[in-house]
């Protein structure tokens, strides 16, 4: 007999909530269920391509995706792809996501109006639930007729296409990032204050200046409006967050909410080439790169960011971090977190741009 699934159920959960997982995986462990849950597969998914293993997972080889939701779930790039791809399965004529809700936050393409099940600490009454579901696949299936080859065929054509498509790029374009989304960043030295996930766009600059009967400053030719703004003062930064009932964040701010707790050169690691854009002639869209622990993007390269500070006692200069997607690592590492660059507030440079910071109310 062919068996269709190499898996029973594949679970979906943000690594925030993978204490959720961790129970019902063992729940289902001891009812002999096939799953796939990627905390445990860390030593047979070494050496193999992300991208692979989730399509395998969530697109081809699951029964069902038990997507354990919440507000963390919504925000979480891995997260986000598997929901994607499961969702491109649906799309096929075969539901086959099985929602169990943490809070009652929406998930896009999930209709409100699918039947799901909240937690409520009970792994082990979840996975009996999950036999009875997958028994009563097996009982459909068995009494269907008149699969063809031609279907299978045109079922793996389609992920197949689905497994061309899938680059960086284009997950940007049919998973946004929502731009603008206050982080709260709290520990130890620092005030507890809110910052931006993303920098600020050009889109959401000449949105403001639309709304003021200001010019945006020119930009680079052939930038898109998810690119981060650049060009401006110092002053028309503070202006905009103004708008915003923010502020620019200080250098110190900035610097913690960049290493996110975590000691590294740069923000997200000490790798340069995995987590900045640098030594190129333009800015990428933001948020192209994966975020730091706190989820904020590009704190490190792409745009240079002002900060509130001036660096000198005469007021002639303000501190600017992070570098750029012009910096160099070499002779001086500009992108380091540690790194202060200052410029006159009163110039426009075609490479610093900026966030918002918020104060914690």
């Amino acid at each position: 007999m062919i068996r269709l699934f190499k898996y029973d159920i594949a679970i979906s959960v943000a690594e925030e909530d993978k204490h959720v997982a961790d129970q019902i995986a063992a729940a289902l462990k001891k009812l002999g269920i096939r799953y796939y849950y990627y905390a445990e597969n860390e030593i047979g998914s070494w050496g193999s391509h992300i991208i692979d293993l989730t399509i395998d997972a969530y697109g081809r080889q699951a029964r069902f995706v038990l997507m354990i939701t919440s507000a963390t779930f919504v925000n979480k790039y891995w997260s986000g792809l598997e929901k994607l791809i499961a969702l491109a399965k649906t799309r096929m004529g075969e539901p086959h996501i099985l929602q169990l809700r943490l809070d009652n936050t929406p998930i896009d393409g999930i209709s409100k109006h699918v039947v799901y099940q909240d937690w409520k600490n009970n792994p082990e009454h979840i996975a009996r639930m999950l036999k009875e579901k997958i028994r009563g696949q097996r009982r459909t299936r068995q009494r269907k007729t008149g699969i063809t080859t031609a279907g299978i065929s045109s079922s793996l054509a389609v992920l197949s296409g689905l497994y061309l498509l899938f680059n960086p790029a284009l997950i940007k374009k049919l998973f946004p990032v929502k731009h603008m989304q206050r982080m709260l960043i709290a520990g130890p030295g620092v005030d507890s204050f809110y910052i931006s996930n993303t920098e600020v766009t050009i889109d959401e600059y000449s949105t403001y200046c639309k709304s003021v009967g200001k010019q945006v400053p020119p930009q680079a030719s052939g930038l898109k409006g998810d690119a981060p703004i650049a060009n401006i003062t110092w002053q028309e930064a503070v202006d905009f967050c103004k708008a915003q009932n923010g502020r620019l964040p200080t250098e110190r701010e900035w610097e913690y909410a960049a290493d996110a707790g975590l000691g590294k050169k740069y923000s997200g690691g000490n790798n340069a080439q995995k987590v900045a854009i640098y030594n190129t002639k333009r800015p990428a869209t933001v948020a192209y790169l994966e975020p730091n622990t706190f989820n904020l993007y590009d704190m490190t390269g792409n745009i240079a960011e002002w900060c509130a500070d001036w660096s000198d006692s005469l007021h002639r200069f303000k501190i600017v971090k992070g570098g750029s997607y012009s910096s160099r690592i070499s002779p001086e590492n500009e992108l380091l977190i540690s790194t202060r660059i200052i410029a006159n507030p009163e110039e426009r440079c075609p490479d610093i741009g900026f966030r918002v910071a918020w104060n914690k109310q």
